[in-house]
């Protein structure tokens, strides 16, 4: 009988040992603080910036980590932060990166956030007006694109007259030749032509500056 109730004794006493190893488990966890949420990230050059909420914490925040891979790797933010936004540098334009935060405590690390795409970019290289040929009040422009496009695509070609700055845009996608039409111009008389790339984030440098003259006869190349 007494083997048996010392049986029981260790069976019982192992029972409240687990026991305790999951309160005390759930208790740590509990002290964590909740996962924030990622509102939007913003792109700039070989730089994102992530707009988040401050989650419930048991105890002050102490910084955010982030993960550029979804949640696989985790970089602490140097120095701490303890609210957003969330900044990250020293990223490749063009590249896509997973973005995901997440809050850490005296407890330590907290679960992750949402997830959300981004890749930084920057305004694209300046296109180059190679030559226009035209006569009359129509003209053709051959143009060449930046060598880069910063890392996000260029959305529409731009063009100005005379140096104005009142843009107008050729339809999207729109490659080269492209025509520009100048109905209310007369003959004899001679106007500016320059062009601009634009992508998500903003318009490049401006181009070379051509200038053509409208003749009433014939084909010409300016240059």
């Amino acid at each position: 009988m007494s083997s048996v109730r010392t049986s029981k004794l260790v069976v019982l006493s192992i029972a409240v040992a687990l026991s305790a190893g999951i309160t005390s488990a759930q208790a740590q966890t509990s002290k964590l603080p909740a996962a924030p949420k990622v509102i939007k990230v913003v792109p700039s050059n070989q730089q994102l910036t992530a707009t988040v909420t401050t989650p419930r914490s048991a105890s002050p925040i102490l910084n955010f980590e982030y993960s550029l891979d979804g949640g696989t790797s985790w970089i602490a933010e140097s120095p701490a932060v303890t609210s957003g936004p969330i900044n990250i540098t020293g990223l490749t334009n063009g590249l896509s990166y997973q973005v995901a935060v997440r809050a850490v405590n005296a407890a330590g690390a907290g679960p992750a956030s949402n997830i959300k795409v981004a890749n930084p970019a920057t305004m694209p290289d300046a296109p180059h007006v190679d030559y226009i040929k035209g006569t009359g009040m129509w003209f053709n422009v051959y143009f060449t694109a930046g060598a880069s496009d910063g890392g996000s695509p260029v959305t529409q070609w731009q063009f100005d007259i005379d140096q104005t700055g009142r843009w107008q845009h050729w339809g999207k996608g729109a490659t080269s030749p492209q025509v520009v039409m100048m109905p209310w111009a007369k003959l004899g008389d001679s106007h500016v032509i320059r062009m601009r790339a634009i992508n998500a984030i903003g318009a490049s440098e401006i181009s070379n500056s051509v200038t053509v003259t409208l003749f009433k006869t014939g084909l010409h190349t300016f240059q």
